[in-house]
């Protein structure tokens, strides 16, 4: 009844768009391979925004964006639930000393469902930034990202690598 009610309320009062966000968020919350740990099956207030991760992967919404989600997933009605300090593993980014690159639903998809084709043991999408520099990514992960913010193309930054081969000279491009 409470689910039906729910439902209700969602059609008139959200945005199809955010309909959608906010399934997207639950599906992730409510999948059975965390049954074992039920506080990832939970998001988290903290202060504006509502985080929520299956150790893996690390999600940060806006509350404002979030508004809609079920109550009965908030880790505040789980007894003795702790969330971890997410803000300990997202790296800040320093100064503009970070590299970008967009990438697009479409292709995220397509690669995602030909590693499931091939059974890949990973499902990777490579991404190439815009100093010809790349970074692997899960792709089920990115397309998570794709249903949760609603867009079509999405721009990753991160870090310039700081690492150095000891096989190449300091200032290659690894």
């Amino acid at each position: 009844c409470e689910t039906e009610i729910r439902e209700q309320a969602r059609k008139t009062t959200l945005k199809p768009s955010q309909k959608k966000r906010i399934k997207a968020i639950e599906k992730f919350l409510k999948d059975k391979s965390m049954d074992s740990r039920p506080v990832f099956q939970h998001y988290y207030e903290d202060g504006e925004n509502v985080v929520y991760t299956n150790t893996h992967m690390l999600g940060v919404i806006s509350k404002e964006d979030a508004e809609g989600i079920d109550e009965n997933l908030n880790l505040k009605n789980l007894e003795g639930g702790i969330f971890p300090d997410w803000r300990k593993v997202v790296p800040e980014l320093v100064n503009n000393d970070h590299e970008t690159a967009t990438t697009n639903y479409s292709e995220v998809l397509a690669t995602h469902k030909k590693n499931k084709a091939n059974k890949a043991e990973y499902d990777i999408y490579i991404v190439v930034f815009n100093n010809n520099t790349i970074g692997g990514y899960n792709a089920g992960y990115l397309l998570h990202c794709f249903e949760v913010l609603g867009q079509d193309a999405i721009i990753i930054e991160r870090n310039k690598k700081t690492w150095v081969s000891p096989y190449r000279e300091p200032g290659d491009i690894a």
